[in-house]
């Protein structure tokens, strides 16, 4: 059976000069109870975090074999992360993200439009804006109307 993509909430917090915290919100993905706390007892999560962007997909098993996979991915952030100090890990219904910020300074006035600071007209062709333009075509067969905040 062909797969129910959506874009996960993403909610973005600056916890401090040093952090930035990113809760996506993945419905129905459970930790491991015990071990390596980036993995999911019920489906995958695939994240690949760089010191400018991130994308992650997460497929989550529901009832008789079906999965639904969650996309989401930033091309790019306000400023670079450290990419060794910034952590994640599952936990019931969320995918938590500890982003440590390369250079401590507050991005507060910079995440009022949300984490992804790319231009929506950066014309480069790399990996992060197919992930970027997939998200997008998913959310439009999802929800054809436009989301307000």
């Amino acid at each position: 059976m062909a797969e129910d993509a959506r874009t996960p909430t993403a909610v973005v917090k600056e916890v401090d000069d040093n952090v930035v915290s990113v809760r996506l919100i993945v419905e129905g993905i459970q930790p491991v109870m015990f071990g390596d706390k980036t993995r999911a007892k019920n489906g995958t999560v695939d994240m690949k975090l760089e010191p400018s962007c991130l994308s992650m997909v997460a497929k989550v098993e529901k009832p008789k074999g079906h999965f639904i996979v969650y996309k989401y991915s930033v091309k790019q952030f306000p400023a670079d992360v450290d990419v060794q100090l910034s952590t994640w890990k599952v936990k019931k219904d969320v995918i938590s993200i500890k982003l440590r910020k390369a250079v401590a300074k507050s991005w507060v006035s910079l995440l009022t439009g949300g984490l992804e600071q790319a231009e929506p007209s950066s014309g480069s062709e790399d990996e992060e804006p197919k992930i970027k333009k997939e998200n997008e075509e998913i959310k439009k067969e999802e929800d054809p109307q436009p989301v307000s905040n």
